[in-house]
């Protein structure tokens, strides 16, 4: 199923067209002859694109979903994971689940589900 915009042509009426556009059309959108508008003819914004974390960020996020703190170094952090993990696996062991193929985060929600029966 194709994408379908909205462009505005010079006599301001809005057109859907599906990607990709015809070459003639794109050539008149690249000259900014016609632009591109959200159904209804107002302005099309461009969402901007998401940024990816970096290793910092991605390490704050999973000590969050581990309830741990998030300031330190990268060296604080991992420790600070290292040592949740080696926590949950231990515990999990004691529980009777197989917690070798689970994330950090998974392996914590099967050990809250066990303990909550």
């Amino acid at each position: 199923m194709a994408e379908t915009i909205h462009l505005r042509g010079e006599g301001g009426y809005v057109h859907a067209f599906d990607l990709p556009l015809p070459d003639a059309i794109g050539d008149r959108v690249s000259r900014g002859e016609i632009v591109r508008v959200n159904k209804d003819g107002s302005p099309y914004v461009e969402a901007p694109a998401e940024k990816p974390l970096t290793p910092k960020e991605k390490l704050q996020a999973d000590a969050a979903a581990l309830g741990l703190a998030t300031d330190g170094t990268v060296a604080d952090l991992t420790a600070r994971i290292d040592t949740k993990v080696a926590e949950l696996r231990e515990q999990a062991k004691e529980l009777d689940i197989d917690g070798d193929k689970l994330s950090a985060v998974e392996l914590q929600a099967a050990i809250d589900a066990a303990l909550a029966k």
